[in-house]
């Protein structure tokens, strides 16, 4: 038998984000959430994934919008607004040292303290929204608060389709392999710390309309051979981010981003409810499950 997570990201960016989360875990497409510490709806999608029972993570976020540490408002991590970096300068201070391993820890135990208040209690799993946590100026710190902390699984984005080329956009190609480097370089930093990542990882190219059903099978077929085991009996995790259209409230307290006001969230949604994919899961002996049933 093989496991699947289906990880859907980014719970707390808004309602709309939250109640398209919620659906799509009732309808049995994803299987865990990772929820934004910072989002603006981060407690009303805290509160709708208890209701019904929604496996919840922490999606570790020093990338976009405000900090919830007051301390990290005048940091490393921040813009002379108090603001996170957003994204390509974010990746360009972490891989360039300009990061303080004492700004990263800080953040993170703030957003691990949030994630407890509101659910109740600690993640079993964290991962980085944006790939955070691999970076040479943060994934040690990160690792070493995990450890601390007693949180033994993260995500490891090495994506099985971008090193065979397939129908990668063109435009998106040589970030994605430096954060496959970045994943191979983590690795080791993680395993000392005692902190596992699933055997295959698949997502990094199906976001939005990017995501089709077809391209869905092949990642999954791809990522399981990739093991040596050829997938047997091994942990899978798909990367995800279906959500309802976003209005004009949401985000990590500067608003929401276009791509979330766009059609793409729920293209994704529609994508993982074709019924030919629960047929193919079946076909390949493929059980979807949350992380706290992959390493008991």
């Amino acid at each position: 038998m093989k496991l699947l997570v289906i990880t859907g990201d980014d719970l707390g960016y808004s309602k709309e984000r939250n109640e398209g989360l919620v659906h799509c875990f009732r309808k049995g497409v994803i299987t865990h959430t990772s929820l934004m510490a910072n989002g603006v709806a981060a407690e009303h999608g805290a509160m709708l994934c208890k209701k019904y029972n929604v496996p919840m993570g922490l999606h570790f976020n020093i990338s976009e919008g405000v900090p919830v540490s007051e301390a990290t408002k005048s940091s490393s991590l921040v813009d002379k607004n108090g603001i996170f970096l957003e994204k390509e300068t974010f990746w360009n201070a972490a891989n360039g040292g300009h990061l303080d391993i004492k700004d990263v820890k800080v953040e993170l135990e703030a957003q691990l303290n949030k994630f407890e208040e509101l659910v109740g209690h600690p993640p079993i799993h964290v991962d980085g929204h944006q790939h955070a946590h691999i970076f040479p100026g943060t994934r040690k710190a990160f690792a070493e608060v995990l450890s601390s902390r007693g949180i033994r699984s993260t995500r490891l984005p090495i994506d099985p389709i971008i090193l065979s080329g397939d129908w990668v956009p063109s435009k998106y190609f040589d970030s994605f392999k430096v954060v496959i480097e970045l994943s191979r370089e983590s690795l080791p930093v993680f395993r000392e710390n005692g902190i596992r990542v699933s055997d295959c990882f698949f997502g990094l190219c199906t976001m939005g309309y990017d995501m089709t059903v077809e391209r869905l099978k092949t990642g999954i077929t791809k990522a399981y051979e990739s093991v040596d085991s050829g997938g047997d009996n091994s942990v899978c995790e798909l990367m995800a981010h279906p959500g309802y259209m976003n209005g004009e409230v949401g985000g990590c307290g500067i608003g929401p981003d276009e791509f979330s006001q766009s059609e793409e969230r729920e293209h994704e949604i529609q994508v993982l409810s074709d019924k030919s994919l629960h047929a193919f899961y079946s076909q390949e002996q493929i059980k979807l499950v949350p992380f706290s049933e992959c390493w008991q």
